[in-house]
């Protein structure tokens, strides 16, 4: 009983307040092309976040089928983590293409909403693998 206590009770220093982490792994199928997309999320020591995303098919990618996207993003007021600098690399062609995103939070239980894409790309859902 005390175990599952213990594991129940939250994190030093957390409140009900806090937002939930964007850190950890995610993964989507893309809707419009049915690529497999892995996406980083780690915390840089200034804050920000670090992304990392590897898609198994990018349709900007005129289909020349796997690329990664990469760049650094910070919470906005809102609570939504912005990357304004987030890059596509083609990877059989070398070709980079900036494409600016934002995440937010679907709901608590670790989804979350990239709506920004590219247009006139779908919305994006990703579930949460593993992290926080």
């Amino acid at each position: 009983m005390y175990a599952l206590s213990a594991s129940l009770a939250p994190k030093t220093g957390a409140t009900a307040e806090d937002p939930p982490s964007y850190v950890g792994l995610w993964e989507a199928v893309d809707p419009d092309d049915g690529g497999h997309q892995v996406l980083s999320i780690t915390r840089n020591t200034d804050g920000t976040f670090q992304l990392l995303l590897r898609d198994t098919y990018y349709t900007l990618c005129d289909g020349t089928a796997v690329g990664i996207s990469r760049g650094t993003g910070r919470i906005d007021e809102h609570g939504n983590l912005v990357c304004g600098d987030f890059t596509l690399r083609c990877l059989a062609t070398g070709e980079t293409r900036l494409t600016p995103t934002s995440f937010h939070f679907l709901d608590a239980k670790g989804t979350l909403l990239d709506r920004n894409r590219t247009e006139p790309l779908a919305d994006m859902v990703y579930h949460r693998t593993s992290g926080a």
